[in-house]
């Protein structure tokens, strides 16, 4: 499908995708952690279970950011559109969903790292 045919908006809330769940995971595991360090502080047995309890949560939320990072649905018709792909933007390479469905280029605002060279 050719670029030109498609119409370009921009999703306001690509940032905010996930901020619910992502809030209540960064506090459940900021909690536990505290309670990890507490209880081992203080020298209380099965405090590794809350260490356990914690490298579950963090690794938890590292497949969710992961999986926002690879996932992506239509905001307008809720077609899941998977992985973008990358736009020249001027000087700047911008990450872009296409969904053929409603033939909408939806823009991310989001940028491929600079590499510094």
């Amino acid at each position: 499908m050719e670029e030109a045919d498609m119409e370009e908006l921009i999703d306001e809330n690509y940032a905010r995708r996930g901020w619910r769940v992502k809030t209540a995971l960064w506090v459940t595991t900021l909690v536990v952690f505290a309670v990890a360090f507490y209880k081992g502080w203080v020298g209380v047995d099965y405090s590794w279970l809350w260490i356990i309890m914690f490298i579950g949560l963090w690794f938890f939320g590292l497949l969710l950011e992961w999986r926002l990072k690879r996932t992506y649905r239509c905001p307008r018709c809720g077609t899941l559109l998977g992985t973008p792909r990358i736009r020249q933007d001027g000087n700047k390479q911008e990450y872009v969903h296409d969904c053929e469905m409603c033939r909408v280029t939806w823009r991310t605002r989001t940028y491929v790292p600079d590499d510094g060279g």
